[in-house]
Parts: C-alpha cells; structure tokens; sequence
C-alpha cells in the first residue's frame, strides 16, 4: 500500500486532550490532581518517511539499499515503488535531494541525500515519537495500577 500523505509533527493547542494540568486544578473529587499525562505531540502516520529520513541522516543510499534496510527494520511493503513514490514526494517537499551516481560497473543509480529541511523534519518527528512513547507508557502504567492520578503527594 502506497503513502499517499505525510504526517506532521504537531504542536498540543490548548485544547489538546493531552495538555498538561495545571497544577492548582484539582480532580474531579475535590482531591489535587495527581500525576498527569504528558505533554504529547501527534506522532507520524507515516512511519515509512520517518524510517527513509532516519536512514538518510547518517549515508546517502539509492533506493534499492534503501528498501533492503526498510525490510531488516521489519517493514513490508506489497508495492515496492511505494518506496521509489515516497522518495520523489520528500523530494518534491525538499527534505532530500538526489542525483545519478555511475560507477564502473551497470548502470547509473539515483542517490539520495538529506537535506538540512529533511533532518529539521525529522528532529520534529523524533520529538513527537519521544512524546508519543511517554504517553503511551503513562497509558500503560495507568492500566496496570502502578499511577494513582489521585493520590496526593
């Protein structure tokens, strides 16, 4: 299936479900609030661009060296020019670039690089994942009873 869209990092507004408490509120029973989730940025639907840009921070790959990475991290694509579509769609938003590269043996490669937009991108992406992962761990300690969000301090 084919990335059609890419997901930006988003800023919580003030009415983001996830805005941090004030610490003056108190909760519903009149008690002060307890813990409260993190502040939680909305984390890439795309995880297909955050992986071509992590892999494009560190070396310049074309995109067969590309899909061969994609496939160790456990990604699996039904339609590899998904892939190739998503490189010319970063390409096009100017977070890589590319150019052909010859080498002394078969033919030419596209290679591709990551720009100073790109890797900006990513920082966001990177921070709202970090946010995300906080969330969900709150999520999950709140589930297994180890967070009171009532208990005072």
């Amino acid at each position: 299936m084919g990335t059609k869209h890419l997901a930006e990092p988003q800023m919580p507004t003030p009415d983001d479900e996830h805005e941090e408490a004030n610490p003056e509120e108190t909760a519903p029973s009149g008690a002060p609030a307890g813990p409260q989730p993190p502040p939680a940025l909305t984390p890439p639907r795309d995880l297909l661009t955050a992986y071509l840009l992590l892999l494009l921070r560190n070396w310049n790959m074309h995109g067969y060296q590309l899909m061969q990475q994609l496939m160790l991290f456990g990604y699996q694509t039904n339609d590899p020019g998904s892939i190739y579509r998503q490189l010319r769609q970063l390409e096009r938003q100017g977070f890589i670039r590319s150019s052909w590269e010859t080498g002394e043996a078969g033919p030419a490669r596209r290679t591709y690089t990551l720009t100073d937009a790109g890797n900006a991108f990513l920082n966001g992406w990177a921070t709202a994942i970090e946010n995300y992962q906080k969330t969900l761990k709150f999520w999950s300690d709140l589930y297994a009873g180890m967070v009171n969000p009532f208990k005072t301090e």
